[in-house]
């Protein structure tokens, strides 16, 4: 299972190294936000890395939380977003 989690990892890595590089096309960060979309924090990942047991939900409330994978892979999104033509008045 780790092993599973670190090529995971890896490639999350990858695809926001990337992104920040050269950002994804439309179609690319739409297939991105989608995915991210389905994320829940209630996954046996999430569940493994808290080391909390599936049969007691109010604990894996309490520490569930949106693995580094979908945070990376959140971030390769925020980096396909074009704000360089926004100027400081458009802000508010």
């Amino acid at each position: 299972m780790y092993f599973i989690e670190e090529i995971r990892r890896t490639l999350a890595d990858c695809l926001l190294y990337w992104a920040i590089q050269n950002p994804f096309n439309e179609s690319n960060t739409l297939k991105l936000l989608r995915y991210l979309a389905k994320v829940t924090v209630d996954t046996p990942a999430v569940r493994e890395a808290a080391k909390v047991s599936p049969k007691s939900p109010e604990k894996s409330r309490e520490f569930a939380s949106v693995g580094s994978v979908e945070c990376l892979l959140l971030h390769a999104v925020l980096a396909c977003f074009n704000i360089g033509d926004i100027t400081p008045g458009e802000w508010w």
